[in-house]
């Protein structure tokens, strides 16, 4: 964008020169018809004073808007390289906020996985036991049942005669 401007105010310097050039031929060719006429040369020189003065005003405003266009690119580029730190800014930001969520949901999950995982060593263990139970049944119900026909043939209803010796050692109460 700055070197069309500078090219088009080189333009128009060029074609300042050549209408000053053109000019000046003019008013010489006029200066001698003027001089052979005899008229005078007061209102020609006024006119011709006034096209030099706006022809001189010309490049000097292109200059100044060249300059104008030149420091708003600089700006423009300043603006531009701010607005990339930003992102860049913006970016690291999101990326370490994810990471703070992300590291936190996995200490979370671990947690819950722990938790989980002792509730089926638990789980297991419980298991376990129900199956030792299970095998052990048998063994008490029949026990049980001779306590039941002992207890009714002698007539002592007692509730520790009835029960297991395993439910009387783990002080279970009925």
């Amino acid at each position: 964008m700055i070197n069309d401007l500078e090219s088009l105010v080189n333009s128009y310097e060029e074609r300042f020169y050549e209408v000053s050039v053109a000019t000046e031929v003019q008013t010489a060719e006029l200066d001698e018809s003027l001089e052979k006429s005899g008229s005078s040369k007061e209102p020609i020189n006024k006119g011709r004073n006034e096209s030099r003065n706006s022809l001189n005003e010309q490049p000097e405003s292109l200059i100044a808007e060249l300059k104008v266009k030149s420091e708003m690119q600089e700006q423009i580029a300043e603006l531009k390289q701010k607005l990339l730190s930003l992102e860049i800014q913006f970016t690291e930001e999101a990326f370490k906020i994810i990471n703070v969520a992300s590291t936190e949901k996995e200490a979370t999950l671990i947690s819950k996985l722990e938790e989980h995982a002792s509730k089926l060593k638990d789980k297991d263990i419980l298991c376990e036991q129900l199956k030792q139970q299970k095998e052990l049944n048998p063994a008490h119900y029949n026990v049980f049942k001779k306590r039941i026909i002992s207890v009714h043939q002698t007539g002592d209803y007692s509730v520790h005669d009835l029960l297991p010796q395993s439910q009387l050692q783990f002080g279970c109460k009925y």
